[in-house]
C-alpha cells in the first residue's frame, strides 16, 4: 500500500513540474507541426483547421524547436524549458522565428506578454530583449498559428535566427 502511494506521489510531482506546450491551427490549411530536439527533427502532429495538440515537457537544460512544416520558410518557434535558481522563475520561453510564412504568437498562462509575428516583418523576433517569457513552475505555453485568421503572409521574409 505504501508502495502504491509513493508512486502516486512521484507521478503527480513529475506532471506538476511539466510544462505543457498547446499549438492551435487557426489557418484554413493543415499544418504538420514537427519537432526538433537532439539535432532530430520529428513529427509532433498533423494540425488540420480549428484543431490543436500538446505536450508535456519536464524541465531541464533543453531546447524544443517546433515548426509548421519542413521547408526553410516554415514559420518556428523555439522554446527553452530552463530552471533559474536565481530568481524563481522555472521556465523560459524564446521566440526566434527563422522563416515566416505563417502569422505566429506565444504567449503563457501566467499572464505574461504575448510575442506576436503578425506581419512579414515580425519585430519582436529581433529583440531579444522581448523575446523572453517567465512562465512559473508547471506552467503552460500557447502558440497559435494564423491567430485572428490571418491566413498566409503574402510576401517571404526570411528572420534571423539566434543561432
Amino acid at each position: 500500500m505504501l508502495s502504491r502511494l509513493i508512486v502516486v506521489v512521484l507521478l503527480c510531482t513529475t506532471l506538476a513540474l511539466a510544462t505543457r506546450v498547446k499549438i492551435y491551427n487557426y489557418c484554413s490549411q493543415e499544418l504538420p507541426i514537427t519537432e526538433k530536439l537532439h539535432g532530430e527533427r520529428t513529427l509532433l502532429c498533423n494540425l488540420y483547421p480549428g484543431s490543436y495538440c500538446y505536450k508535456d515537457y519536464t524541465l531541464g537544460k533543453t531546447w524544443y524547436y517546433f515548426q509548421n512544416g519542413y521547408n526553410a520558410n516554415a514559420t518556428s518557434v523555439e522554446v527553452a524549458i530552463l530552471r533559474d535558481g536565481y530568481d524563481s522563475k522555472d521556465t523560459y520561453v524564446i521566440f526566434a522565428p527563422s522563416g515566416s510564412d505563417f502569422p505566429v504568437e506565444v504567449s503563457a498562462n501566467n499572464g505574461g506578454r504575448t510575442l506576436n509575428c503578425t506581419d512579414d516583418n515580425c519585430n519582436d523576433a529581433y529583440d531579444r530583449s522581448y523575446t523572453i517569457i517567465d512562465v512559473n513552475h508547471g506552467g503552460a505555453i500557447t502558440i497559435n498559428y494564423c491567430p485572428d485568421n490571418m491566413g498566409v503572409f503574402k510576401k517571404l521574409k526570411l528572420i534571423e535566427s539566434f543561432y
